[in-house]
């Protein structure tokens, strides 16, 4: 859906809050306040699965670099996964040939059009009714480069799904993304469900940077000129190239030439990539120095 919904004054600011809540997002405990708090309040859910694909994103089922659930049922996410160690669900089959909000009602697919619709498969149906997962809604971001991704699946929506769920999670998928994937680049503990998921599915932190490597690629960032910071800095924030060439006053065209020497200056593929080495190395540079 193309198209902006009417919000009142009071969900407009409710979107506000979200979107500053979800900018400084930075560990697992944080997220999950965020899912509970001020998340809820925009688009109320009852759990929530999501993770980061960079090296398989062409494969047939996705083997998550980054996992993080939060009240989404683990045993159900089990059920999803295939013999080489991958995920996969109706779901992300769907988004993945579309690149648009998924919706999934219960009670619209088990009753009567799973069989007649090839994306909704008669066991993953039984399954989420045997986990009691009910209304659903998921979205996502594929680098323009097609080499990294990230998914995001809200379960037990409460509300009738429509224009209003495609609406928010286009909306707000580029912040939890962001969100994310400075999540990822953090040095803690994994908090996931670690005793019930395989060792390959879980949440996984790089390793912290020693300090040679990080005065190394701290030095790369003093390469870019001006402009590529102030560009690298909105790829950062989940920006299109689009919005980034309105911001910028240039041409789309002249933003991806731009990338491509940011690229390959701070030795990244990809936004996803660059938006982590972002986080890791650049975070106390000026970008005007």
């Amino acid at each position: 859906m193309n198209n902006k919904l009417t919000l009142t004054i009071m969900q407009r600011l409710a979107l506000y809050d979200l979107m500053e809540a979800l900018s400084v997002v930075n560990t697992e405990a944080a997220f999950r306040t965020c899912m509970d708090g001020p998340m809820q309040q925009v688009f109320p859910h009852g759990g929530i699965v999501c993770g980061m694909v960079e090296k398989s994103i062409k494969a047939s089922a996705w083997k998550f670099d980054a996992l993080l659930t939060h009240r989404y049922p683990i045993e159900f996410l089990k059920t999803l996964r295939q013999i080489h160690g991958g995920l996969d669900s109706p779901m992300i089959k769907r988004w993945r040939a579309t690149r648009t909000p998924v919706l999934y009602d219960r009670e619209r697919y088990a009753a009567r059009w799973w069989n007649m619709e090839r994306w909704w498969t008669g066991e993953w149906v039984e399954n989420a009714r045997k986990y009691n997962l009910e209304n659903a809604g998921s979205h996502g971001l594929i680098d323009l480069h097609g080499t990294g991704a990230s998914y995001f699946c809200f379960v037990n929506i409460p509300d009738a799904l429509g224009d209003r769920q495609s609406y928010l999670l286009n909306l707000l998928t580029p912040h939890l993304h962001m969100a994310l994937a400075r999540i990822v680049v953090v040095h803690e503990n994994p908090t996931i469900e670690q005793a019930t998921m395989p060792q390959d599915t879980l949440f996984k932190h790089p390793p912290a940077p020693s300090t040679s490597m990080f005065n190394e690629h701290s030095q790369r960032y003093k390469f870019l000129t001006v402009r590529e910071r102030h560009i690298a800095r909105w790829v950062g924030l989940g920006k299109t190239n689009a919005e980034i060439a309105k911001v910028t006053n240039t041409s789309e065209h002249t933003v991806s030439h731009h990338l491509t020497h940011i690229f390959r200056k701070v030795g990244v593929s990809n936004r996803t990539s660059l938006a982590y080495w972002l986080v890791q190395y650049a975070s106390g540079h000026d970008t005007e120095t």
